[in-house]
């Protein structure tokens, strides 16, 4: 089970709110970073519009470990 999530926000209204009934689950967010290359380094799991930039940090980190790439895929059962 994932306890912190951090997402980038871009530049809109929103802003998220933590409406988890877990009281240990920690939401940060963001707009903009110049890298989010140690954000990506340090996460266990990435979900992504598999833009080129995020594709590229995550390629070159020769140790991470992809175990899944859907990149506009429907999935059905």
């Amino acid at each position: 089970m994932y306890t912190d999530i951090t997402m980038q926000i871009g530049r809109g209204q929103f802003e998220p709110v933590n409406t988890a009934d877990d009281s240990n689950m920690k939401l940060d967010y963001f707009r903009y970073k110049d890298s989010i290359a140690e954000d990506i380094q340090h996460a266990d799991l990435v979900i992504s519009h598999a833009g080129i930039v995020v594709i590229d940090i995550i390629l070159s980190l020769s140790y991470c470990r992809i175990s899944h790439v859907l990149c506009g895929l429907e999935l059905s059962n």
